[in-house]
């Protein structure tokens, strides 16, 4: 009789102390909110705005020694039509382009940033996200972000963070040199071009770190939502409905063509029944070629 009692006893604390775990699993309370995200967000896009528009005055630029060419990377981020507009747009138009080149290519890399779960190792996080997506179908909300947090905050704690930064700035780094030689900077003295890069390594570590602060706020701190940046492809179509045009000079009629996003966007994702419904909470801008035209 003792003995099963005790085995009783021992099978209730076990019980109970399951069920206190699986209630903290379901019941977990974010540590940041989407007004948090949406904020941040706004933040990292004005670094990158003030960084592109200060540096975009401050060089001087030889269309006479411009590159001809452009990697095919850099052609995937900044998309054809903007790449064309660098190597070919007037003088007068010229440090408006790279500003907006420049904002281009750094909201996607950052976009790039805040949505991965592995910065360390690109094809680990892909494989993720896409059991990730299977689970979040099938799942609540709650319990599925419950598990993404758990996840990435364990995969983030696998690659010390300053390794991490210190790649990703060097990403930047030559990302804007390439943007800045296509302009037509690649003859600028050797010395100049080090101290100019120098330089701007302060300002993308600041970007840097707003970016990373956003992966962490959105993949380990919100787990009531799914919450995602995106932006839009330079090429497609405006709607006014879905985007903004960051000059707001009504240019912007549908079908005329975006050049690229100079502000992320941000989206719920939310599991309704079988569905996952996706809900604008801020809307991208975008630069349009009909504002060089004009």
């Amino acid at each position: 009789m003792k003995t099963n009692l005790k085995s009783t006893q021992d099978l209730l604390v076990t019980k109970t102390n399951e069920l206190a775990s699986a209630n903290a699993f379901l019941s977990a309370t974010d540590d940041a909110s989407i007004a948090d995200a949406c904020q941040e967000l706004e933040t990292l896009s004005n670094e990158i705005f003030q960084f592109a528009a200060q540096l975009s005055e401050r060089l001087i630029f030889d269309r006479s020694v411009r590159a001809s060419s452009f990697s095919d990377e850099l052609g995937q981020l900044l998309g054809r039509p903007l790449c064309d507009l660098l190597l070919n747009v007037d003088a007068e138009c010229l440090g408006l382009a790279v500003q907006v080149s420049i904002q281009t290519v750094f909201s996607i890399i950052c976009n790039d940033v805040i949505s991965s779960w592995c910065l360390f190792r690109p094809v680990f996080s892909n494989d993720l996200k896409t059991l990730y997506q299977i689970f979040h179908r099938q799942s609540p909300n709650r319990i599925a972000g419950t598990w993404r947090s758990l996840t990435r905050t364990h995969i983030s704690q696998a690659a010390p963070f300053a390794r991490v930064q210190s790649s990703l700035v060097e990403r930047f780094t030559s990302t804007l040199a390439e943007v800045l030689d296509l302009a037509g900077w690649s003859k600028a003295p050797l010395d100049m071009r080090n101290t100019v890069l120098a330089d701007c390594k302060l300002r993308i570590t600041v970007i840097c770190s707003a970016a990373l602060k956003l992966n962490k706020m959105l993949g380990e701190q919100i787990t009531s939502v799914d919450l995602e940046t995106y932006h839009i492809r330079g090429g497609e179509a405006f709607d006014r409905s879905l985007m903004h045009d960051m000059f707001e000079e009504n240019l912007g009629e549908k079908g005329c063509m975006v050049l690229g996003t100079t502000n992320l966007g941000i989206k719920q994702r939310e599991r309704r029944g079988d569905e996952v419904i996706e809900v604008g909470l801020v809307q991208p801008k975008v630069v349009l070629l009909a504002t060089f035209q004009n």
